[in-house]
């Protein structure tokens, strides 16, 4: 019996090769500067016995927020994208904020969720390997940071994070 432990893949994952697509917000994929793959972790429970507590695996599995960073264009309209998602979902002034995305067909720009795909491209820039986070939301919108001091155009940026049901990864 022989093992091989050579790779046969001796090319390293670049942060530079990677595609975002995400049809409730377009103008904010087009930004896009950062995205942070979410990890994941498991609970552990517990076997008691008369000596010491025996550690088991869990039964949930808990998704981090998906993070992505983009420059925002002059017109706002990429973070007005995520903000006015986030209205609607939060309905704050009326529920005929919420209730226009209920009526909204599955991958319109005017649903409660949204699909997002990760593709990540290989050394050749090719696709590689894809995340494809299911029911994506907003949780959070960045502040706009604004200042007249500095010497230097500073274009301004924001992150938006999400929440997801689960997400899948796909060799292509």
């Amino acid at each position: 019996m022989s093992l091989t432990t050579q790779p046969t893949n001796l090319n390293f994952l670049s942060p530079l090769g990677f595609k975002l697509t995400l049809a409730r917000a377009p103008t904010t994929v087009f930004f896009l500067q950062n995205i942070s793959i979410p990890g994941i972790s498991m609970s552990e429970t517990y076997q008691p016995t008369p000596f010491v507590k025996i550690p088991r695996p869990g039964d949930h599995i808990d998704y981090a927020e998906l993070s992505v960073t983009f420059k925002v264009d002059e017109d706002l309209k990429n973070w007005l994208e995520v903000y006015n998602w986030m209205l609607s979902l939060g309905f704050p002034d009326n529920f005929d904020q919420y209730k226009r995305l209920g009526k909204a067909a599955k991958g319109s720009e005017e649903t409660v969720s949204s699909d997002i795909n990760v593709t990540i491209l290989n050394s050749a820039m090719n696709p590689n390997v894809e995340f494809q986070f299911k029911d994506a939301f907003p949780t959070t919108i960045s502040q706009l940071d604004l200042g007249s001091t500095s010497t230097d155009v500073d274009y301004v940026s924001a992150t938006a994070t999400f929440r997801y049901r689960v997400y899948e990864i796909i060799k292509l």
